[in-house]
């Protein structure tokens, strides 16, 4: 009598593909309101499989308690602000839990199967990065996608398939990632195909003149083309951060911007305030220390609007002080100091040494934009600390590359003798 093996559905693509499709979807202009609400019926029935399967395995990781808590700090500043409202908390408690879905479905995937959940990752998230790149090709000199209610809020701004410039590049770096990972993973190297991603969506951002894009896709191309087999020990994520912290000083609170002005203004096309986003963070600065330890949460956009003109605060720690306090710039650090422990155990690894640059871009960029509105940047934080899963699988796929390789060989021999 043989007992029949228990289906496990972590081991098929399908599942993978099932559960992270809604969670990267068209700006909301693009579909139909019928649409979207089938997309978001298919998002809740994702996260409530994601739930039970994670609880099955009976263990949650130490980063999924931080993460979790980083999100759950925003909806605790929300029931507190008294300027928000029951929108605002279902809004605030809405996209803190798809953020933690998110990030549960990527530890399921990089536990059980790392290459099947990266493949679908790059495969699906490069294809919505291509369908944007084209909108972007073909929209620009037409002064983006018309949707008159974003533009009346938020003034001169372009939008695309997946929203506005900035907003879509932080999209781009966790796919870019995955993307690059894959290739990694497969081959040991950068294929055709994650080279003419990147070439392609890197040449979108540089014809939207989106300055911050621009510049951190501009370092990755750099990086990917000198260090394409090597890379030097001092490059590694402590020094990255380090360079962030100095950067984000010297640019926020220093103002070093001032001594560039010439450049900004011919060759960039920006002022010094770099698009008025000075004056929103001495905005911003104002309102921290109103409420320091806890922030004000998620608030409505035209709360926003009044406040700072704009719907959030351009800037990554002025953003999480703003809306989550110091306790929540708190947990955040412990997340990056998670994610940089493992990146540093295997820096010497191509994929880990890869990875941190690409974080150390997503901070550059996060200097002068951060949204932590959108669930699938997130895979750039589970990527990051589950490094030794990925690496190992890597591993296993060169050995059995080269063990088939060696097969094949042998049999070609065989024949010829």
């Amino acid at each position: 009598m043989t007992l029949r093996k228990k289906a496990d559905i972590t081991q098929y693509s399908l599942f993978y593909y099932f559960i992270i499709i809604p969670f990267l979807q068209p700006a909301d202009y693009i579909l139909p309101a019928a649409i979207r609400s089938l997309l978001d019926l298919w998002k809740l029935s994702s996260m409530l499989l994601i739930l039970l399967v994670y609880l099955s395995k009976r263990k949650i990781s130490g980063f999924m308690i931080v993460f979790a808590l980083f999100q759950l700090t925003t909806v605790a500043a929300t029931v507190v602000n008294p300027l928000s409202h029951t929108a605002e908390l279902k809004n605030s408690l809405i996209i803190s839990c798809t953020n933690i879905a998110i990030l549960m479905a990527a530890e399921i995937g990089l536990n059980a199967q790392p290459y099947k959940f990266v493949k679908a990752a790059a495969y699906y998230g490069g294809a919505m990065c291509l369908i944007t790149a084209a909108t972007m090709f073909y929209y620009h000199s037409r002064g983006g996608m018309d949707q008159k209610e974003y533009m009346d809020a938020l003034g001169d701004v372009n939008f695309y398939f997946l929203g506005h410039d900035n907003r879509s590049y932080f999209i781009f770096l966790s796919v870019q990632t995955a993307v690059i990972i894959l290739s990694l993973m497969r081959c040991g190297k950068l294929s055709v195909p994650a080279v003419l991603f990147t070439a392609v969506v890197t040449a979108a951002f540089f014809y939207v003149r989106s300055a911050a894009s621009m510049i951190c896709a501009a370092f990755i191309c750099i990086y990917l083309l000198l260090f394409r087999k090597s890379n030097p020990l001092f490059m590694n994520f402590k020094n990255y951060i380090f360079f962030f912290l100095t950067f984000d000083v010297l640019i926020v609170f220093l103002n070093i911007q001032n001594l560039f002005t010439s450049f900004l203004t011919n060759v960039l096309h920006k002022s010094a305030t770099i698009s008025g986003r000075t004056i929103i963070w001495a905005k911003a600065m104002a309102y921290i220390k109103k409420s320091f330890f806890i922030g004000y949460g998620r608030e409505s956009l035209a709360v926003l609007l009044v406040k700072f003109g704009i719907n959030h605060v351009h800037n990554i720690i002025l953003d999480i002080m703003y809306s989550q306090g110091l306790i929540g710039l708190i947990l955040y650090a412990v997340m990056i100091f998670m994610c940089g422990k493992s990146l540093m155990k295997y820096r010497s690894n191509r994929i880990s040494a890869t990875v941190s640059f690409i974080f150390f871009a997503f901070f550059i960029c996060s200097i002068f934009d951060y949204y932590n509105t959108m669930a699938y940047p997130m895979l750039l934080y589970s990527f990051a600390v589950n490094m030794g899963r990925i690496t190992a699988a890597a591993s296993k796929n060169t050995e059995e590359a080269a063990q088939k390789a060696i097969g094949e060989n042998y049999v070609t021999n065989q024949k010829l003798t």
